[in-house]
């Protein structure tokens, strides 16, 4: 109730003080306070963007499926990430969109024409072939893919770069696995470009068949190939067959010799340079802007006009 009173106290002189009469509400959340300070705004649109699936995110989902359940029927859009997701939401809702997470293409695409050579102090003494993980070590990592990896080709070098959110003491001590922590995001790009392959080895669970990993997109912008498990976001996202697709954690070795020997293909790094480029924020928002625009088009086609 405090949350609530201060947020939407605030909020409102904001809107009153910069004369703010036609939000666009944009929320991630079916939070009870979320809801609470939608229905305190005038919204011209509601847009919910369904990134997680919270049954597998939050302990007690009962309260928080009610809430949801109720937003998405309020809802005037709602963007997904993927289809599951989207066949979720057409329960409640018709008005739903997919658009998997995009990339900061600019980010990336500055380093290449500035900084193209610049190799980051702590992989500078790493050998190739470089196979690179990029992202938080959470819990729906494969630990003992890696690890088994690891031990398997001394010979690579596994990179992994990210916050350590999980307990990772299976990998840390192999000598050719290197935990290199959290980088800013602007750094990113200098230590893909280091990568020979770029990985997402997650566990196969009910959470991991509704995620997207932008880690794909990132690979992709620096024309470096990417090897994943079989995630079916990452399969029916990837329309050109660019992602190499490991059917189980034996094949996911095989796979990444195969991008190890295609590395070099100027035709396959240009493939995956523009399929990463079609994927960029800009050119999602300005879709997602398009959609906004449609709906906001269509509610003033349906409001009465008094012309008396």
């Amino acid at each position: 109730w405090i949350n609530n009173h201060l947020m939407v106290r605030d909020l409102n002189h904001w809107i009153k003080v910069m004369h703010f009469d036609n939000p666009i509400v944009w929320t991630f959340l079916p939070t009870g306070i979320a809801l609470d300070i939608i229905h305190s705004v005038n919204a011209k649109v509601l847009v919910y963007y369904y990134i997680a699936d919270f049954d597998n995110l939050v302990k007690n989902y009962i309260k928080l499926r009610k809430t949801e359940e109720k937003l998405m029927k309020e809802c005037d859009i709602i963007f997904v990430q993927g289809q599951y997701f989207k066949e979720r939401c057409l329960k409640f809702n018709k008005n739903v969109f997919i658009f998997p997470f995009g990339v900061n293409i600019d980010v990336f695409e500055n380093f290449k024409k500035h900084n193209h050579c610049d190799i980051p102090k702590d992989l500078a003494g790493i050998r190739h072939p470089v196979i690179g993980y990029i992202g938080g070590l959470h819990r729906h990592i494969d630990f003992d893919l890696i690890k088994d990896m690891a031990i398997k080709y001394p010979e690579w070098s596994i990179v992994m770069i990210g916050p350590e959110q999980t307990d990772v003491s299976r990998i840390r001590d192999l000598k050719n696995i290197y935990l290199l922590g959290k980088k800013d995001f602007s750094q990113l790009p200098s230590y893909v470009n280091q990568f020979d392959v770029g990985i997402v080895p997650y566990l196969l669970t009910e959470y991991t068949e509704t995620v997207y990993p932008t880690k794909v997109n990132e690979y992709h912008i620096m024309g470096k190939p990417a090897v994943s498990t079989f995630l079916p976001e990452v399969i029916k996202s990837d329309k050109d067959g660019l992602v190499l697709i490991a059917g189980d954690s034996a094949d996911f070795p095989e796979k990444i010799k195969s991008a190890l020997s295609a590395k070099t293909d100027k035709e396959s790094i240009n493939a995956r340079i523009s399929a990463a480029r079609s994927n960029s924020w800009s050119d999602r928002i300005e879709e997602m802007s398009s959609i906004m625009e449609k709906e906001i088009s269509n509610k003033n086609y349906d409001i009465p006009t008094k012309w008396q």
